[in-house]
């Protein structure tokens, strides 16, 4: 971070104080945790559902801490008062965005938001100086923390947006205008609170009507809501990426190796021939980055190059061998749409390895939530061998696979994760091919120790 004084803060949140002794002082460091202020840092005091931030203000100051966002009110003079400390984090993110001026590049989506940001990471560091999100932190804290970290070195910026109701991307934008903006599709993540497909696609596009003429909004042409986008409501530049023959950048072909894709794609009017790792959903984030890279005007042969050093973030596609098994970990979280997008790697691998699939309960799915659960098994009847579920909802993918065509004996289901794991266990054997994934909350990850932790 660039150092701010604490006057600029101060003006910037529209907070008050008790005096003006401070105002020449310089803040480096934004932070909510107060355990993480050293000397410098601005600590921003946030209520939570147990927690309040403001119970940590002194404790802040002891860590080093040179000022703090608080809501309470105080004497001292070092803390800045205002009425939503959320709010007044986002005005300062605002701030220090305009200050900074950096092109940015804004992805989100239902699903393959980190995946895609990250790869435009890669893409875009093999020629500049790129500032990313790191993890997950898409909300309306972790966004301007994010913007909050770059420092003056920054040439490029590109941020995830998140958002589980309406309103919430516009939000983002409003601190961060995007000049580039990717969605990669509109799935079923977060149906429980916006209920339907249309209202996901209405709030994800909230990221296009902040852009300008300017801007260049890239969408997926396979996604049955962005392939009919009414363009007419859009300022900005509309392009398209995917399989698609109608799409604008595309792939002409691809090959599904032991541990990658091989991809052949057309980008602009060039042809590029470039390696992702498994899955086509991979291929279809990799479109959408270079053809970012292209309409940006930059050089799309580095950027070929930075995008094939990606290695995906913790808990997503890492595939690892242990021992003659590979385990692709896809634990970080999961929806209908992208169980199947995973899933259809068993569909085109070339090899005549065993699959087994060991799939976790889908969350937040609301009312439907059975028959997504339903939808996900049937399909991994087409895609595997085996299939071992866990979860409240373990048993009715389960069933579904079984009435799709399954064998039963090639089915198992348990809330408990233990038993779970003893037939994983039982069931291994060399030259398999195993995926698990599941949502968040529900831990797959933990099924790694049946490996034994015998990576090779």
């Amino acid at each position: 971070m660039e150092k701010l004084k604490f006057s600029e803060v101060v003006e910037a949140v529209h907070g008050s104080v008790n005096g003006t002794s401070q105002y020449d002082r310089y803040i480096d460091s934004v932070v909510t945790d107060s355990r993480k202020c050293r000397e410098g840092s601005l600590f921003v005091a946030i209520k939570g559902e147990n927690v309040d931030g403001n119970d940590f203000v002194d404790k802040a100051f002891s860590g080093g801490a040179c000022a703090a966002l608080t809501t309470r009110k105080t004497d001292d003079e070092r803390e800045i008062r205002v009425e939503d400390s959320v709010l007044a984090l986002g005005n300062l993110g605002r701030y220090y965005f305009k200050k900074l001026s950096l092109p940015l590049v804004a992805v989100t989506g239902s699903s393959g938001k980190t995946t895609t940001k990250d790869m435009m990471y890669y893409a875009l560091s093999s020629q500049v100086k790129v500032h990313r999100t790191q993890g997950n932190y898409n909300n309306e804290i972790g966004l301007p923390l994010t913007v909050l970290e770059a420092d003056g070195t920054a040439e490029y910026m590109v941020l995830e947006m998140g958002m589980s109701q309406e309103g919430e991307i516009d939000y983002l934008c409003g601190i961060a205008k995007p000049d580039v903006a990717i969605i990669t599709n509109i799935g079923t993540a977060h149906m429980e609170q916006l209920g339907s497909r249309e209202a996901i696609f209405r709030a994800k596009m909230e990221i296009a009507h902040r852009m300008d003429e300017k801007g260049l909004l890239l969408l997926n042409a396979d996604d049955d809501f962005l392939s009919n986008a009414d363009r007419n409501t859009l300022s900005c530049t509309v392009k398209t990426f995917g399989f698609s023959e109608n799409a604008d950048y595309r792939c002409l072909s691809y090959e599904q190796e032991v541990l990658s894709m091989k991809v052949r794609a057309l980008i602009g009017e060039k042809n590029v021939e470039y390696r992702v790792p498994l899955g086509l959903h991979n291929i279809s984030n990799s479109l959408a980055v270079l053809g970012a890279i292209e309409g940006m005007g930059l050089d799309l042969k580095k950027a070929v190059e930075g995008l094939e050093a990606f290695r995906p973030s913790d808990l997503r596609m890492d595939v690892r061998e242990y021992g003659k098994i590979t385990v692709i970990n896809d634990s970080y979280n999961a929806n209908p749409d992208s169980m199947k997008s995973v899933l259809s790697i068993f569909k085109t691998d070339p090899s005549s390895r065993r699959k087994i699939a060991v799939l976790g309960d889908m969350l937040e799915l609301g009312e439907n939530s059975r028959l997504y659960h339903e939808e996900v098994g049937r399909y991994a009847f087409e895609c595997c061998d085996s299939l071992l579920c866990f979860g409240e909802y373990a048993s009715f993918m389960a069933e579904a696979a079984v009435l799709a065509g399954m064998k039963r004996e090639a089915v198992f289901f348990s809330n408990d994760k233990q038993e779970v794991a003893k037939n994983l266990k039982e069931l291994l054997e060399e030259g398999d091919l195993v995926l698990i994934k599941g949502s968040r909350g529900m831990k797959m990850e933990e099924l790694l120790s049946v490996f034994g932790g015998e990576e090779r």
